[in-house]
């Protein structure tokens, strides 16, 4: 079975939906949402092992990233404008998922009622976001991410404590992202059906937050016959295989 790819932009925001060639009738969309400083193509692998599977699925260009390439193509240093970039692109992505997943809404090869978000790394961290913000969102699989923003800047910038932000941008930063923050909102509310991936050896988002996160959420889910699953790969920061086929399995439950 050939896989169709179309290369379209929707408002601003130019986005491929991988499907199976003469694949019409109504299915389930997976929205990809890539990296720091990666596009729309990044996840490739995973969009075609996706769709193959059946699914419709949706990579874009995040805010400032690809098409719309705002943000320097170097290696990153941590410091307070790589944060305040981040959670800029946290913010204004936000509203390019929201807007996407209006428009795939009223698409009639996609079942509405089962719309799923897919995040690797910073894209891992707007999902998370995006799960306080949505109610259309069915299900959700994070990778290589965080939903704990403070702490996520707290590491990046070898911070003790949150005394040690001290100059006017630091706490700046700080003061935007404790406005999106996830993490007790997530805590509180969220039941719906999550996958959470991370990598042993991942040096840039270390894996124990997520994995304290999923250890605080199961009991929660399992009191309320919830669906909530943690893998942790023997890898460092990238998307392998094993998580592509891990996700690939935990998503046919949707079928």
């Amino acid at each position: 079975m050939n896989i169709v790819v179309e290369k379209r932009t929707f408002k601003t925001i130019p986005y491929l939906l991988y499907r199976m060639e003469g694949s019409q009738k109504e299915k389930q969309l997976v929205i990809i949402s890539h990296g720091y400083n990666c596009d729309k193509y990044e996840e490739a692998p995973m969009a075609l092992q996706l769709a193959l599977e059946g699914f419709h699925v949706l990579t874009y260009d995040l805010a400032e990233h690809g098409e719309r390439s705002g943000v320097s193509t170097d290696s990153p240093e941590v410091n307070v404008a790589l944060g305040q970039t981040m959670m800029r692109v946290i913010d204004r992505s936000y509203t390019d998922l929201e807007q996407l997943i209006e428009r795939f809404s009223n698409d009639s090869r996609v079942d509405r009622n089962r719309i799923i978000l897919v995040g690797v790394s910073l894209g891992a961290m707007l999902t998370y976001y995006a799960l306080t913000k949505n109610k259309d969102v069915h299900a959700a699989v994070t990778m290589l991410g965080t939903p704990d923003f403070i702490g996520a800047i707290m590491y990046g910038m070898e911070k003790e404590s949150l005394a040690d932000f001290v100059s006017l941008q630091e706490r700046e930063l700080l003061s935007y992202a404790s406005t999106l923050n996830p993490l007790n909102h997530l805590l509180k509310y969220e039941r719906r059906p999550m996958l959470i991936m991370n990598n042993r050896y991942d040096e840039d988002i270390p894996y124990e937050p997520a994995q304290l996160f999923y250890e605080r959420q199961k009991e929660k889910y399992l009191r309320a016959g919830g669906d909530i699953d943690f893998l942790l790969s023997e890898d460092f920061h990238v998307v392998n295989q094993e998580m592509i086929a891990y996700c690939s399995n935990w998503l046919r439950r949707f079928w």
